[in-house]
């Protein structure tokens, strides 16, 4: 009996390490092993190494190299950025309602510690309006964080206006751009964004290194005590293995953009075309694909909701057939309530519950695309039927 292929697409969730990043690591895990707070050869050797990725990341967004902090992953990112809301002088905070639980749940105990939080609603595509945020902002808002791209249903944000309408109050501004680094060309330059979050593994890099762009003179909060390591704002001797990786996860993500998105757009409007043409009762979460038009969405992502079908249960089901997909964020998984994303965008928990996600990545072919599919209508029909439910 020959074994089944492992076909992966849930790439939001992570990505499979590209061969040449974990070849860029093996010589800071081998023989270039030195601490690169130490002075001498090697030590030397790895500080260089974490230098030269600070230049690489910073190119990437158009930003300086001082400006990058590498952190152990997005999540620090996000709560070292939203930390720095203590050294504004301001008491209000604003973020809204599709982020990720790594600002929601900073957000909220910032809440607990005296400061006022506003959440902004998302419209029924995921997209926060600016007249929202023109609604909610004071004075006394000191910052505004709106993630880059959503990471259950693709939404990419207007960010440039929200941060124009943030300055406008005086008030700084953060995006969680986990998603959308090294997926979508940035500029903080040009976007107005003053502090920034990135992971390595979402652009097929190592898990446990990240990094936090804050723009010069802004106020960044240490929430860790110890070395002077990152400018003293991270402590902590630095992962130089995992950061080799993540840099040449950037460089890789530099020059391969544009094929990647082209093809993840290409597979992605085939997927929608077969499951919205050939299975009754499915809609589309999130912005819609018009004419293969990606402006509002990340090429790769679809969130799908089954009628009479637990999305849970769709997932388990494509699992045993070595199918990876998901039923939203991974760092949620285990929480059996509805997607809080889905329900800000208007989705019943019935409606959200019958969710999945398929996020494709550079890797998946249309061969694959097509097999996902055949086995979605498989199991879908199967579950309907044994649930004696008709559409």
């Amino acid at each position: 009996m020959v074994e089944k292929k492992l076909i992966y697409m849930d790439n939001a969730a992570t990505t499979a390490p590209d061969s040449r990043v974990v070849e860029a690591m093996l010589a800071y895990m081998t023989s270039a092993y030195g601490n690169p707070s130490s002075r001498y050869s090697i030590g030397y050797e790895a500080k260089n190494l974490i230098n030269s990725v600070r230049v690489t990341a910073a190119k990437l967004i158009g930003a300086q190299p001082e400006e990058i902090y590498f952190t152990a992953n997005g999540t620090e990112a996000d709560n070292i950025a939203l930390q720095s809301l203590k050294l504004t002088g301001k008491r209000h905070l604003i973020v809204s309602a599709i982020e990720h639980p790594a600002v929601l749940n900073t957000a909220r105990q910032l809440e607990k510690e005296g400061f006022l939080l506003s959440c902004l609603k998302a419209d029924k595509n995921g997209i926060i309006q600016p007249e929202a945020l023109e609604a909610a902002i004071t004075p006394d808002t000191g910052l505004v964080s709106v993630m880059f791209a959503n990471n259950e249903i693709g939404s990419i944000q207007p960010i440039k206006k929200l941060s124009e309408i943030a300055h406008r109050f005086g008030s700084l501004f953060h995006t969680d751009a986990v998603q959308a680094f090294g997926q979508l060309r940035i500029n903080v330059s040009d976007l107005g964004i003053d502090y920034l979050s990135a992971s390595a593994h979402k652009i097929y890099g190592p898990k446990g290194v990240g990094l936090l762009y804050a723009r010069r003179n802004v106020p960044v909060k240490a929430i860790s005590y110890g070395g002077g390591q990152e400018y003293d704002l991270r402590p902590g001797t630095e992962n130089t293995a995992a950061i080799a990786g993540f840099g040449r996860a950037i460089e890789l993500a530099a020059e391969e953009m544009q094929i990647r998105a082209v093809n993840e757009q290409k597979l992605s409007v085939h997927i929608c075309n077969r499951i919205l043409r050939e299975i009754s009762g499915v809609r589309l979460n999130g912005p819609e694909i018009i004419d293969n038009d990606f402006s509002k969405r990340l090429p790769g992502n679809m969130n799908f909701s089954f009628e009479g079908v637990r999305g849970i249960s769709l997932a388990l089901r494509l699992d045993m057939e070595k199918i990876c997909v998901s039923t939203g964020s991974a760092c949620s998984a285990g929480n059996d309530r509805p997607s809080h994303v889905l329900s800000a965008i208007g989705l019943s928990d019935a409606e959200a519950n019958s969710s999945i996600r398929i996020t494709i990545g550079k890797n998946n072919s249309p061969e694959e695309a097509d097999y996902l599919v055949d086995k979605i209508k498989e199991i879908a029909e199967e579950i309907r039927q044994l649930n004696n439910y008709r559409i």
